[in-house]
């Protein structure tokens, strides 16, 4: 009788197991078709909310916002749990200590392994890469919002 009972409450548990992971999950029934219009939507949403943020930090650097780079390097190894010393190191040589908020931005979105800049770009697009952040530059002209970006390459 012991077994029996075992039994039960042994597959009684891995019902329950079973059902709990279940009921957590979303199952959509959809063509390829309609998987493929999912995933460019997804896409284009996910360029709009990219270019958005890119913009908020524009409009902070514009009015003068800027980031600590020992600060925004701590952020980044606490979050991602990237070792970044050697990158962090080169940014303070070449950048100083505090830079535009956009600037720390696009550095950040580059460790992280996003593109910011295009793999061969333009004179246009490499000027504006110079600029960026750059203490030789004055300090009006070290803040490039994604609009001079994006003019660049269409250049």
């Amino acid at each position: 009788m012991f077994w029996f009972w075992f039994v039960v409450v042994t597959l009684a548990v891995i019902g329950w197991v079973i059902y709990s992971k279940r009921k957590n999950t979303l199952t959509i029934e959809m063509s390829t078709d309609q998987a493929a219009n999912y995933m460019q939507f997804i896409g284009i949403e996910k360029l709009v909310i990219e270019e958005k943020m890119q913009d908020i930090v524009d409009y902070e650097a514009l009015k003068g916002n800027t980031v600590s780079v020992t600060e925004m390097f701590q952020k980044i190894e606490a979050e991602s749990g990237k070792d970044a010393h050697e990158y962090m190191e080169w940014v303070l040589e070449n950048y100083g200590t505090v830079i535009p908020a956009n600037t720390a931005h696009r550095i950040e979105m580059q460790i992280l392994g996003c593109k910011m800049w295009s793999d061969n770009p333009g004179c246009f697009e490499r000027h504006l890469q110079r600029r960026d952040g750059n203490p030789l530059f004055p300090p009006e002209r070290r803040v490039v919002v994604r609009k001079e970006i994006e003019d660049a390459r269409e250049k």
